[in-house]
Formats: structure tokens, C-alpha cells, sequence
């Protein structure tokens, strides 16, 4: 594929990058602009360019650049947790909700000479209207799950393409060449086993590390959804989540150190994030809670 010449707001983003770590040196032919700017914020941090951190190792600007990327859409999280927390309080009023309207439908639909296909439709449509009302009035409709995995997903694949262009491996679609120019220094800025950022793992401790982490998210994941009504797809995803992380292990034997420190430090974060959210003082603290219902 050939490579394009740079866009207008590819140039910007440069500039950009430019101005966040003045001592970086961004290798952007045929990169995104969040590539460039993603790798520049990297090299920033680990040469000292940002007066509030000191300069790091590569491995150790690895893992505080995934603690700060994550600390960012922290936020998200925090509003996601809440509206599933805040849905999960509401569950006893809606399961009592659901057997009034059952009762109340019921004697009304042998007056009108309804079969049991008509009683049941207008009973799910009572339900799901004044379940969204519900939701509604104290803001957690089912449709703030997607919020953090449309921040974070996004987020995630372009660190990862960074961090794996840096270590020379090109992009695919973007990169013209079967290689690029690798960041020299991540050679020798890994620690313990993995002193090569550039190689894979030859243990394979961090591969499966990875797919612990994974695994237990899930698990967590799980635990906190299980008083709250999911879809009959619900576990076939959660299952299938569980494949993937399993595959996780192969995939990462197969990435640079450096790709896979970064996997590892976010998967040990959401792994926090999950333990810190089950505890009742941060529960409180965020609002998890409902105190009022709002005359519901």
C-alpha cells in the first residue's frame, strides 16, 4: 500500500505532540495522528518533559502512562457503575411492579375477552413503559452500560498500536513499509525477566498473567450484575468474553514485552477499579446508593 501525504489536521496533531514532549521524536509517516500524539505523550514522560513527573524508565513510563490514561475515563466509569448500581436498588420496585400489573391486567383482560398472547404483550408494554420511566427519573437506563466500552475500547486499541509500533511492528492499512524504525531505548528498558521491551516473553509469565487478569474481571464483572435482570444473551457473551481471554494468552505470547506490560497494568486496574467499587464507603462516596425514590 502506498503511503498519503500527511492531512492538514495531521500536521495540527503533530504540532501538538510537539508542544506535550518537545523532546520526543515521532516517527509519523503513514501513522494516525492519535498514534503520533499517543507516542509522543510516552516519550514525554519517560525523558522528564512534564514538570510534575519526574524522567522514568521505559517499563516504569509504561505502566504510570496506563495508570493516568485509565485515571482519565475513571469518570465514565464511575457514572457507568452508578446507573448499574442505581438499577440493581430499583429491582425489588420493579419486581413488585411487575406482579401488580400482572393482577391488575389479568381481571381486565377476561372483561375484554383477551387470549393469553394479548395479555401477555400488554403486560410487557405497561412494564416496559413505567420501567423506563423509572430508570429515567433516577438517570440509569440500560443504555449507560455501553458507555465506558465505547470510551475505552477506542482508547485501548490506539495505545496498543502505539506501544506496538514503537517497538517496530508496522501498522496494518497505515504502513507503507513490512517494518519501522523501533524506539532503541525500549531495548534495554524492561526490568526483572523482561529487560527486552522489544522481545516477547520467553517465560510466558506475562501472557498468562494477562489472561488471568482477564478472567477474574470477568468473574467480578459477573458478581456485580447478578442481582440485575440481563438479557438471555447475557451469558453467552460472558462465555464468550471468557474464550477470548483465554485466546489473550496466545495472542500476547506473540506481542512485544512492552505491548503486553501495557495489557497487563490495564487489566490490574480494572481489577482495582472492580474490588474499590464493591466496597460500601466508595459505594456511598459515588452515589451508588438511592435514598429517595423520587415518589415512585
Amino acid at each position: 500500500m502506498r503511503s498519503q501525504a500527511p492531512s492538514p489536521a495531521h500536521d495540527q496533531a503533530i504540532g501538538v505532540a510537539t508542544a506535550v514532549s518537545p523532546l520526543a521524536t515521532v516517527p509519523v509517516d503513514g501513522a494516525p495522528a492519535t498514534i503520533a500524539v499517543t507516542q509522543s505523550a510516552l516519550e514525554g514522560l519517560q525523558a522528564g518533559a512534564w514538570d510534575a513527573l519526574p524522567g522514568l524508565p521505559w517499563w516504569g513510563a509504561l505502566v504510570v502512562g496506563t495508570v493516568l490514561l485509565r485515571l482519565t475515563i475513571l469518570p465514565v466509569a464511575v457514572y457507568q457503575q452508578r446507573a448499574i448500581r442505581r438499577q440493581m436498588a430499583l429491582q425489588p420496585v420493579v419486581e413488585a411492579w411487575v406482579a401488580t400489573l400482572r393482577e391488575n391486567l389479568k381481571s381486565h383482560s377476561l372483561s375484554q375477552g383477551w387470549n393469553l398472547d394479548r395479555y401477555r404483550q400488554e403486560v410487557q408494554r405497561h412494564v416496559r413503559r413505567q420501567i423506563d420511566t423509572l430508570y429515567a427519573q433516577h438517570d440509569c437506563r440500560p443504555i449507560f452500560r455501553m458507555v465506558l466500552p465505547l470510551v475505552q475500547v477506542p482508547l485501548f486499541l490506539n495505545t496498543s498500536f502505539t506501544i506496538r509500533r514503537m517497538c517496530g511492528l508496522p501498522l496494518p492499512w497505515f504502513d507503507a513499509t513490512d517494518s519501522v524504525p523501533a524506539v532503541p531505548e525500549l531495548s534495554q528498558g524492561g526490568a526483572l525477566w523482561f529487560s527486552d521491551l522489544l522481545a516477547t516473553d520467553p517465560t510466558y509469565a506475562l501472557p498468562v498473567l494477562i489472561g488471568a487478569a482477564h478472567l477474574i474481571n470477568i468473574q467480578l464483572n459477573l458478581a456485580a450484575n447478578r442481582q440485575v435482570v440481563v438479557p438471555p444473551y447475557f451469558l453467552y457473551l460472558i462465555n464468550g468474553f471468557r474464550v477470548l481471554s483465554v485466546g489473550m494468552v496466545y495472542v500476547a505470547a506473540q506481542m512485544p514485552v512492552g505491548v503486553c506490560l501495557y495489557w497487563l497494568t490495564s487489566a490490574l486496574f480494572s481489577t482495582c477499579q472492580h474490588m474499590c467499587f464493591r466496597l460500601p464507603a466508595v459505594r456511598r462516596a459515588l452515589g451508588f446508593y438511592i435514598t429517595k425514590l423520587n415518589g415512585s
